[in-house]
């Protein structure tokens, strides 16, 4: 599929944009001190932005930092996380991805995340598999809560989101959390984890990292069975059917 490949690099050129850059940026608050923007992602965004724009001029872009419309009438949209947790990339170096999902008619047509200094590539196109590396993902099985390992924030605890949940989620392996949700959700994929919960995501959060889960059959839901679609503001639990049965219902 030619727009696939023009995507994948398209994020190769963009990792090479963040490596050259990642000990040089500046950055601020958005709206509190935990919600920072770098140089860098709306330099990366701008650069993607632009490189579709200029190949595909019809299309439409759903971006964190510049382009957070969407356009109902477009057939084709690109949804864009260019630095997919920020916070990691100031504060660590390390663990952060790009993020990059394409729809039509807003239907899943394939999703990229790079986890960009590890250089890991999760992709899936839609019906084709799931893939890590170039190494096709095995379709996820479910096993029993008490030996899973649950990926969710201690801040979603904390505030009271998971409170109906948390006799359940008590009950299970461990807890981890990693601050990069479209990883958080390639991990689970790759059967690193067994269920992601977040009480809020955006659609650059997720929508890659859904087409690349459901792919190996896992299943993608708000807190009330309702099947995601990539274009909302929403809870996000990735899981297998049977997991999310036991602690949702």
């Amino acid at each position: 599929m030619d727009k696939f490949n023009f995507a994948v690099n398209l994020v190769r050129e963009a990792q090479l944009i963040i490596k050259d850059k990642k000990d040089k940026f500046t950055y601020h608050k958005k709206t509190n001190n935990s919600d920072l923007v770098t140089d860098v992602d709306i330099l990366v965004e701008d650069f993607i932005s632009r490189k579709i724009k200029e190949r595909y001029n019809k299309d439409s872009i759903l971006g964190e930092e510049r382009n957070k419309s969407f356009n109902e009438d477009s057939f084709n949209q690109w949804i864009l996380d260019p630095i997919d947790g920020t916070l990691n990339f100031i504060h660590q170096g390390e663990n952060f991805a790009i993020s990059l999902a394409y729809y039509e008619k807003k239907k899943p047509i394939f999703g990229i995340v790079l986890d960009v200094i590890s250089d890991d590539l999760y992709y899936a196109i839609k019906g084709e598999g799931a893939f890590y590396n170039d190494n096709k993902l095995e379709i996820q099985t479910s096993k029993p809560l008490v030996d899973s390992i649950v990926i969710t924030s201690h801040r979603w605890i904390m505030d009271g989101c998971l409170e109906k949940f948390l006799d359940k989620i008590k009950s299970v392996r461990h807890l981890r959390y990693y601050g990069v949700a479209s990883l958080e959700i390639c991990y689970i994929a790759r059967g690193l984890a067994d269920l992601y919960i977040s009480a809020k995501l955006f659609p650059w959060d997720y929508a890659a990292a859904m087409i690349i889960a459901k792919e190996v059959g896992l299943v993608a839901k708000n807190f009330k069975n309702k099947n995601l679609d990539g274009f909302i503001e929403s809870e996000v639990v990735i899981t297998s059917e049977e997991i999310y049965e036991e602690v949702f219902n």
